[in-house]
């Protein structure tokens, strides 16, 4: 009959052919010196029947595991096995014993046996368990008998969420290493190298070790080139104890030559500005990581249109003044270019001098490469302007923006900015009346094609991708000087 047992997480394992490899290699991991010794002229059957026997244990199927060790022994015989296949028979009977049948002295037996025919014998980690384990460990130390003490001053406490550091000193003996091996409580076991200290070894258990618990158990193992104990401080029986306190009561341990290591923050404690972080997630609410940091993250970037278009209209006040020149006057004498000229059907004051309205209507297109920066071309036309060429009423113009506001061109909310720009074209003003006669009808003046200007404005967007605006710019005209100062209101759509 079966019996019923709780099979530890390790052997719950469904395929077969890899329990019996993976068994196979753990069983068999001779030292160098033994790998040489002559084999058995029955140990691969025997090794058939462990492998079998591991396999039957893993499926829980304690009475078949049994029978395939019996097999494994009746093929070896009296001397038909090496030394080390006897003990891998030996620990597969501990494991059932102990991991099986929950009887530990059974399984020491089995162990102590394993121990006396092959001192390298090792279980396979895929069967071993804490409670097997803990047996096999009190198996070699029978086996070994009393071995040499470490020079080694206990620590008695530490402070939850430090590190607790561990030293020895070796004295006349020469370990190729030394282990430190330290658990939470009644956890598993953890193994750490400790590295030499001058004549001494030192190592810590890390403070993610201390964050809960009341206490720290640790022991301290020396081993030789062949992974062989020479001497230790402590044991997995009987292991030093460290207390966990929140207020000393006892000097700050420390490894020879340092100073005591330094309390680790409370994973559950976030860091405030300006604290040290190795992610947001350690910072406190409403700060980012950043460059090992906590710092209050940037304000969010806002979305930007690529591209805008406007539609708009306006009026520019064009100072005039001296002797300007008319698109309406015509040479008295046409074949004489020196010949007086004369403006038809309008008046063409000698001398002009005061402020002009011009009404003019605006387009343009917007493209933003950078969230504050954008290029624009835009169309001034004038319906009030001579018509000597097609640019008396028409300024085609290029300028750069530069949005003042933090959101830059967003999408959404308001937007200043200012701007300089080139153009070509005419401002074709008509000269003041004369005094007494502010409204007569004057003709045009002609101005420079050439142009500088630049601005200020002021835009809102209403979203989705509607706008509205408007601007004031200042426009220079030159060769033949004009000055004037536009008032545009404008609406547009954002784009992409």
């Amino acid at each position: 009959m079966r019996p019923s047992i709780a099979p530890p997480a390790s052997r719950r394992r469904p395929l077969a052919l890899s329990l019996a490899l993976s068994t196979t290699l753990a069983l068999s991991l001779p030292s160098a010196a033994l790998a040489q010794q002559q084999d058995g002229p029955s140990d691969e059957r025997a090794r058939e029947s462990l492998r079998s026997a591991a396999e039957a244990y893993q499926n829980l199927d304690l009475d078949a595991a049994t029978a395939r060790v019996r097999e494994a022994r009746r093929r070896c015989g009296r001397n038909g096995c090496s030394r080390r296949v006897i003990a891998e028979i030996a620990v597969m009977d501990g494991v059932i014993a102990v991991g099986g049948r929950s009887n530990p002295d059974a399984g020491l037996r089995a162990f102590s046996e394993a121990v006396r025919s092959d001192p390298r014998v090792v279980i396979d980690p895929q069967l071993a368990t804490p409670e097997i384990t803990a047996v096999f460990s009190r198996a070699r130390r029978q086996a070994r008998g009393e071995i040499a003490q470490l020079l080694h001053e206990p620590v008695q406490e530490q402070l939850v969420h430090a590190p607790i550091p561990v030293s020895i000193e070796t004295g006349q003996i020469a370990p190729a290493r030394v282990e430190l091996s330290y658990r939470q409580g009644d956890g598993a076991w953890r193994r750490a190298r400790m590295e030499r200290l001058g004549r001494a070894w030192g190592g810590e258990v890390p403070c993610d070790q201390t964050q809960t618990g009341e206490y720290i158990e640790y022991f301290v193992t020396a081993l030789d080139s062949t992974d062989m104990p020479m001497a230790e401080a402590g044991n997995d029986d009987t292991p030093l104890r460290v207390r966990l306190v929140r207020s000393r009561t006892r000097p700050a341990p420390a490894l020879p030559g340092r100073l005591p290591p330094e309390v680790c923050r409370d994973p559950s404690e976030r860091a405030a500005e300006g604290g040290t972080c190795a992610n947001d997630g350690q910072c406190a609410e409403g700060l980012v990581c950043r460059e090992s940091v906590c710092a209050r993250p940037p304000p969010p970037r806002p979305s930007v249109p690529l591209l805008a278009v406007e539609l708009g209209g306006g009026i520019g006040l064009v100072s005039i003044s001296g002797s300007p020149a008319y698109d309406e006057a015509v040479r008295s004498d046409p074949m004489d270019p020196n010949s007086p000229a004369a403006c038809a059907m309008v008046s063409c004051p000698s001398t002009a001098n005061g402020l002009s309205i011009t009404p003019n209507l605006w387009f343009a297109a917007r493209a933003q490469f950078a969230q504050r920066v954008g290029i624009g071309l835009g169309f001034r036309w004038q319906p009030d302007a001579g018509a000597r060429t097609t640019l008396a009423s028409l300024l085609i113009s290029l300028r750069a923006y530069y949005a003042l506001t933090a959101g830059g061109f967003a999408r959404t909310g308001p937007i200043a900015a200012v701007y300089a720009g080139t153009a070509v074209g005419q401002i074709s003003a008509r000269a003041p009346g004369y005094v007494g006669q502010p409204f007569a009808n004057t003709g045009h003046v002609i101005t420079g094609l050439n142009n500088l200007h630049a601005g200020a404005r002021f835009e809102y967007g209403f979203g989705p991708g509607i706008r509205a605006g408007a601007d004031l710019t200042l426009q220079f005209m030159f060769p033949r000087f004009v000055f004037s100062a536009d008032v545009t209101a404008f609406i547009g759509i954002a784009f992409l």
